[in-house]
């Protein structure tokens, strides 16, 4: 069985059967328009025009001019209808909205025994099988990028590595320190701190140092006196300036068990004088069996 559309013209084919005795509303899958379709078989038993109950009963004699019964009218092409212009514009809109092409719309029930022919409106649409997907068209999703670990303990191959400062360089800045320190120390501490420290080297003044006497007791409270005397001379022609004098006490090893400092006996000698000094240190060790005397260098 065939229906057409009475407001866009499209024709559907539809199995036999499928439309009750009683008829049963339809809706176009094309432009949704919804009617009431009647059987095939009674749209050609009943005419489309019925006489007035009052007049008198006549035969029906169909006007093929300006009505058409069901039957032939799903025989007529579409588009040469009187509202063929019309039919023709929604066509042209509606294929240009679909690409695929439209399927037979037959509906059949899916439970045996029931009854497929339902008073409910019959939903005429096309569906449209989705295109399978074509493996060869398929492609792998690309592999992520690797990234670099921000927290690697290992620098990047383009990170330039910093120079290490060559072991040498700095050896030769601490001696270098240590150098002038030293020479800082030597100059300008005083002589008797120097003497006190055994840092005073040999005199290099003119003056010369002569030891009198030296002795050594015993004292009441277990203590050792050491008593010395001596005289600074000064055998140049000018004044000199009469240093420290530097005592140190060594065993016949040569090993000092005491060392102390004389102060001058006078500031400076005139030329050819001298100066008489005398000391005596308590607690001395036993041992001790060399004196020496020297002048502790002048404070430049």
């Amino acid at each position: 069985m065939i229906l057409t559309c009475p407001s866009c013209g499209t024709q559907y084919v539809v199995k036999d059967g499928a439309i009750p005795p009683g008829g049963r509303q339809v809706r176009c899958a094309s432009c949704k328009h919804s009617w009431h379709q009647d059987p095939e078989g009674a749209a050609d038993a009943e005419p489309e025009f019925h006489p007035a109950e009052d007049a008198p009963e006549q035969p029906a004699v169909p006007d093929t001019n300006d009505d058409e019964s069901l039957a032939e009218a799903t025989l007529i092409e579409p588009r040469s209808g009187p509202e063929a212009e019309e039919r023709a514009y929604e066509e042209t809109k509606i294929e240009a909205e679909q690409s695929a092409p439209i399927e037979e719309p037959i509906r059949e029930s899916a439970e045996a025994g029931s009854s497929p022919y339902e008073n409910a409106a019959f939903d005429i649409t096309r569906r449209d099988a989705p295109p399978a997907a074509a493996e060869g068209d398929w492609k792998e999703p690309p592999d992520a990028e690797p990234q670099e670990d921000e927290f690697t303990p290992f620098p990047a191959p383009d990170e330039v590595e910093p120079k290490r400062r060559n072991p040498v360089v700095s050896i030769v800045i601490v001696v270098v320190v240590v150098i002038v320190l030293a020479a800082l120390f030597w100059f300008l501490a005083p002589p008797e701190f120097k003497a006190r420290l055994g840092l005073a080297g040999v005199s290099t003044s003119p003056l010369a140092v002569v030891m009198s006497h030296m002795d050594r007791q015993r004292l009441e409270s277990g203590q050792e006196l050491l008593t010395v005397t001596g005289r600074v001379i000064n055998p140049t022609g000018k004044e000199q300036d009469v240093p420290p004098l530097q005592a140190q006490l060594k065993t016949r090893a040569g090993k000092v068990i005491k060392s102390w400092t004389i102060p001058p006996p006078a500031r400076s000698l005139a030329a050819g004088a001298t100066a008489s000094f005398n000391s005596a240190e308590v607690n001395v060790p036993p041992g001790g069996d060399e004196l020496t005397l020297t002048l502790a260098s002048e404070a430049g």
